[in-house]
């Protein structure tokens, strides 16, 4: 297919699939609206409404860009615990004996501290 056929065939189901539409905002509403689109990190105006219209009408949270980067690294630590915890089933399955208690009390005093690291820093980032 010539590259003038695909565009045209490009275009054409685009204008199918989508639809743009006007606002109008008075200079109040749209400071607040780009205020808003600065604090979540987007790029325009128009991405900051279509997210948070998306997310009312599916009846979801879209929470502030620093409330993602907690929730990101809040993910990681769990996975993090999770794997530890699959890597003691899995020590004590392959030797057939449970580990011992030294070893999960060590592990057990590394999830707490990595558990007190992490609100530590939770409130370092909400006191911002």
């Amino acid at each position: 297919m010539a590259s003038k056929d695909y565009h045209k065939n490009y275009w054409q189901n685009y204008k199918k699939k989508t639809r743009q539409i006007s606002l109008t905002l008075s200079l109040e509403e749209y400071k607040l609206w780009q205020q808003a689109a600065d604090r979540q990190g987007r790029r325009s105006v128009g991405q900051q409404i279509k997210a948070e219209a998306l997310a009312y009408r599916g009846q979801e949270h879209l929470p502030e860009l620093d409330t993602q980067h907690y929730l990101t690294e809040l993910i990681r630590i769990l996975r993090g615990i999770g794997n530890n915890l699959n890597q003691l089933a899995h020590q004590s399955n392959s030797f057939k004996r449970m580990i011992g208690e030294r070893q999960a009390i060590k592990m057990l005093q590394e999830l707490e501290n990595t558990a007190e690291d992490f609100t530590k820093a939770t409130q370092t980032i909400t006191k911002k």
